[in-house]
């Protein structure tokens, strides 16, 4: 569980532009694009992360003696995952938790040219209405499930999911672990699908030292269902004292959009907003970039944001030079 805390995401100048936004009278807010997680350019990343929570329940299942009703990693089959339209598809925006890591300057902020966006975020969905669920998790790296970290985190994971659902749930969740066990660990296995898979990473892309915003929601073709079992969806959502309208759930589905990349690919993405007070200031590298940002940032309303020059340890000044 992250805590909150100042956040920061590396982008270019011109991607600043169109996160920052401003409407007709004059309302201000962020808006980045978060991405389907079958979009990304490396395709292996979302069976990797099934993969190894796939090995990883069943090591906890088999030391822990689970009865056969109370398992889940069988439901972690690519056969069963990839291209389903009932499960929940995880939407992610990449963040971290460091303003000066040289490598990310490099290769996510315009080689060194860009700016880095500090973002307080809280922990879990409290402000943002549109998103049922929302969770930030910060990247596990390994080469394979069998390093002990990752079936220390899938451990504590499972664990964790558990509780939430029996402590959001109350005794309407109580009831359905003790007459529907079945039913109970299907609901803790799409959340850790949705939140713990996109959260596992191979260790070569561990540089990047990543933070993810993750947006869990079905793909636009699973609204029909919704719409179809209104009254079923919303008697679910007050079993677990949510608050949520079952027609508002559709209609955020039905928000996913496309663009076209320049290989003439098709990245499907969610639109993610935040509130203007998100934007605690802007960092660059270089005066030319200060004064690039500084003139966006007016432009679109957002003059009490500062930017500031960032000064990078010496050993990653060492690291750039070197380019």
């Amino acid at each position: 569980m992250l805590i909150n805390m100042s956040y920061y995401h590396y982008t270019s100048l011109e991607a600043l532009n169109g996160i920052l936004q401003r409407n007709e009278v004059g309302e201000k807010k962020l808006c980045f694009w978060a991405t389907r997680y079958d979009c990304f350019k490396d395709k292996e990343e979302y069976l990797f992360g099934i993969d190894c929570l796939r090995e990883c329940l069943l090591n906890l299942e088999k030391q822990g003696n689970l009865q056969e009703d109370r398992k889940i990693a069988a439901f972690f089959k690519h056969e069963l995952i990839v291209e389903n339209m009932n499960l929940p598809f995880p939407y992610v925006i990449s963040i971290t938790s460091r303003n000066d890591n040289a490598y990310m300057w490099e290769n996510y902020a315009n080689h060194n040219n860009g700016v880095v966006l500090e973002l307080a975020l809280p922990q879990v969905n409290t402000e943002f209405k549109d998103y049922a669920l929302y969770r930030l998790e910060k990247c596990i790296y390994v080469d394979s499930a069998k390093e002990q970290k990752i079936q220390d985190f899938i451990n504590l994971y499972y664990t964790n999911t558990g509780l939430r659902l029996l402590k959001d749930g109350g005794k309407d969740a109580f009831d359905l672990l003790s007459k529907r066990p079945q039913a109970f660990v299907v609901f803790m296995a799409m959340f850790m699908l949705a939140f713990a898979a996109p959260a596992l990473k191979r260790k070569k892309f561990c540089k990047e030292e990543e933070t993810r915003i993750i947006l869990s929601v079905p793909v636009p073709r699973y609204a029909d269902f919704i719409y179809n079992n209104i009254p079923l969806i919303q008697d679910l959502c007050h079993a677990f004292h949510s608050n949520l309208d079952a027609k508002n759930i559709a209609n955020t589905i039905m928000q996913e959009k496309s663009r076209l990349r320049d290989d003439n690919t098709v990245c499907y993405y969610r639109e993610f907003p935040l509130p203007e007070k998100s934007l605690s200031q802007v960092l660059v590298l270089n005066n030319e970039s200060k004064l690039k940002a500084e003139n966006i940032l007016k432009q679109k309303g957002f003059d009490n944001v500062k930017v500031k020059i960032q000064k990078l340890p010496q050993k990653d000044k060492s690291i750039l030079l070197q380019k």
